[in-house]
């Protein structure tokens, strides 16, 4: 069975773990049509702290804070699914790596976020939609809730020495209710051009030769609960910003919207290195490299669906990585 590894890269309180757990709710739940040919199964550990993680966002309070975490990691782990059709043997193994935020700036804990960057040949970076967008007194908390410089150093160490071989990078905005249901033509226009602004750094060193040609880069903004709203901003008499949700309406059902579209990029993605890599393969007849051609069919037919443009959505650089 292939592996792929898939790094969720950001601070703490972001929602990388709320992220990941919108994303296998909707696989699994939404109307996808064909798609229902492709079984997404997580191991049973996996499982269970995924459900934990999907009854707290189906029973959030009618206002609650997301800055901070909902459950918050308390230590490194791997999430691992295995991909297929339906009742047959799995083809992939997706190992999606997260850690408790403040690794980002624990001195010891560095070096195993870098390694993850390196050995991944997915790295999601989630952000706080509302940390991109919204201003107290004038007063933006990007940097600090955000950390995009330290994002963009990472990346500079990771690939200093070049890659070996290409990766996607996906970067997910988190909770975007506000920015993608209410005015969507002026605000989901807005967040996206936040995004490649506050992000500026890393853009642009992801153009810079030798990257430009093995890096895919796509902003998939997403709504993660889906039934709430971005309510105001309270700050600690330290300076610490609390940033306060409400729900749309007292019995307002959790419902996620295109939190599948990151799934539907990196697996186009991992497909075409798979079939890359089995073309050089099939020189010497060497099975071990093929996939069931319906599990082929049934990956093009998911990912034929993902938003390239438009409503927040912007294929940066990289089409020929996902085509």
């Amino acid at each position: 069975m292939q592996e792929y590894r898939i790094t969720l890269l950001g601070p703490t309180g972001v929602g990388k773990t709320s992220l990941l757990t919108s994303m296998y709710y909707l696989f699994e739940h939404a109307n996808l049509g064909i798609e229902k040919a492709l079984q997404l199964t997580p191991e049973l550990e996996s499982s269970a702290i995924i459900n934990r993680q999907l009854e707290k966002l189906k029973t959030l309070q009618d206002n609650f804070e997301a800055t901070g975490g909902i459950t918050g990691t308390a230590e490194s782990r791997d999430f691992i699914f295995e991909l297929g059709r339906v009742a047959k043997k799995p083809e992939l193994r997706l190992i999606f790596r997260d850690y408790p935020g403040g690794y980002l700036s624990q001195i010891d804990k560095l070096n195993q976020v870098l390694e993850y960057i390196k050995t991944s040949e997915v790295i999601i970076v989630a952000m706080d939609a509302a940390a991109l967008m919204e201003k107290e007194s004038g007063i933006s908390f990007n940097d600090h809730v955000n950390k995009p410089e330290t994002i963009y150093d990472f990346f500079k160490n990771a690939f200093k020495e070049g890659l070996s071989g290409p990766k996607l990078i996906l970067l997910v905005p988190v909770k975007c209710e506000t920015y993608l249901q209410d005015e969507p033509e002026n605000r989901s226009e807005a967040l996206r051009k936040s995004v490649e602004e506050k992000y500026k750094a890393s853009l642009n060193y992801f153009q810079t030769e030798p990257l430009r040609s093995q890096l895919a880069v796509v902003v998939t903004p997403v709504q993660t609960v889906g039934n709430v709203f971005f309510s105001h901003i309270e700050i600690e008499q330290n300076g610490q910003p609390h940033f306060k949700f409400a729900k749309k309406t007292r019995n307002a059902l959790y419902n996620p919207k295109d939190v599948e579209q990151p799934l539907r990029y990196l697996l186009r993605f991992l497909l075409k290195q798979h079939l890359e890599a089995r073309s050089w393969w099939h020189r010497f007849n060497n099975a071990l490299f093929r996939f069931d051609q319906d599990f082929e069919d049934a990956i093009r037919v998911l990912s034929s669906g993902r938003k390239e443009r438009g409503n927040g959505f912007y294929l940066l650089q990289g089409y020929d990585l996902l085509t």
